[in-house]
């Protein structure tokens, strides 16, 4: 068995990380890894990161020609021998796009699962991860508190997962991939395991489903993690945003949203699947608009920050320049 999660950040990754580990482990599939045996590893354990598996997890990057193996945000290296290193495991996580080299990466996996989380709470998500031990200790930080980040940040977030679930929608793999949604996940989470598992031809018993149930419950994961898992919850942002802040999410990811059966205000109710006929129209309705809002957002964010105080020696001399 090789095979590849992929999700947009703050998407519930670790906790289908958890669950295919636990899976995988019930079926009596043989532990791989090449981070585990690479140097870098021993070294590793002794950094400040998110949960204790981190150092452990084989985390792939697929960039243009190139693809990379790492370690949060501390080490990265490029792989030398792509196929010798996913024979050399049996669960890869990635948070790559989906570019052109995609197609046939996936390919050479056995089994791709993506995982989809609601835009806004994985905006809200990334607040509080931003002020995480690990997370301030390799990124200067200058908000006040979640809600400055998130003020300053939603579009940049919710752009970011138009395009990242949508050239995955679009791509030529979908078919071919399991998609779960993190909602259907915490609202049936037995009914979507046993979907899971039959994507999977994996034989596991009751009991196995039992001990993937416990293993990757919000309780068991906090007691490892309480930076990385904080809550665990969905639909957050009906009482997190503003009626002005959801407004902007769906003037941006509207399209999307109701195509995948997400709410649009926050009276509505979430009902998620993937529609039989996707409508193309929409994906690329809201990722054009993604590209848009990015560019906006940009431009406003850099004003701000020169003019910020610790700026403020840097915007004058722009000036005078």
């Amino acid at each position: 068995m090789k095979l590849l999660q992929n999700g947009c950040p703050k998407s519930g990754n670790y906790w289908l990380y958890t669950i295919l580990s636990a899976v995988l482990d019930g079926a009596k599939v043989p532990r791989k890894s090449v981070i585990q045996n690479h140097p870098i590893n021993a070294v590793a354990k002794t950094w400040t990161l998110s949960y204790p598996e981190q150092c452990e997890l084989d985390v792939l990057d697929i960039e243009s020609k190139r693809q990379f193996m790492r370690i949060g945000l501390f080490f990265k290296e490029p792989i030398p021998d792509l196929d010798a290193y996913i024979d050399g495991n049996r669960l890869v996580w990635t948070h790559a796009r989906f570019i052109q080299d995609s197609a046939e990466i996936y390919n050479k996996f056995d089994k791709v699962v993506y995982i989809i989380r609601d835009p806004r709470d994985v905006a809200i998500s990334m607040a509080h991860f931003s002020f995480t031990p690990y997370r301030l200790n390799a990124h200067h930080n200058p908000f006040k508190n979640a809600q400055e980040y998130l003020e300053q940040n939603l579009i940049k977030h919710v752009t970011g997962w138009c395009q990242h679930v949508g050239s995955h929608l679009l791509s030529e793999n979908r078919e071919t991939m399991h998609i779960i949604f993190y909602e259907n996940l915490k609202e049936n989470f037995a009914e979507e395991l046993d979907r899971l598992v039959d994507f999977l031809e994996l034989p596991l018993t009751a009991e196995d489903k039992a001990e993937v149930a416990r293993l990757s419950s919000v309780d068991q994961m906090r007691k490892k993690s309480k930076g990385h898992v904080r809550q665990g919850s969905s639909g957050g942002w009906r009482k997190n945003l503003s009626p002005k802040q959801i407004k902007r999410c769906n003037l941006v990811a509207g399209p999307m949203l109701k195509t995948l059966g997400y709410a649009t205000s926050a009276d509505q109710q979430s009902v998620l699947k993937m529609p039989e006929v996707l409508p193309k129209k929409n994906i690329r309705s809201s990722m054009k608009r993604s590209l848009i809002a990015r560019g906006i957002w940009m431009i406003r964010s850099n004003r701000k920050n020169l003019s910020r105080p610790d700026n403020a020696d840097f915007g004058s001399s722009v000036k005078k320049g």
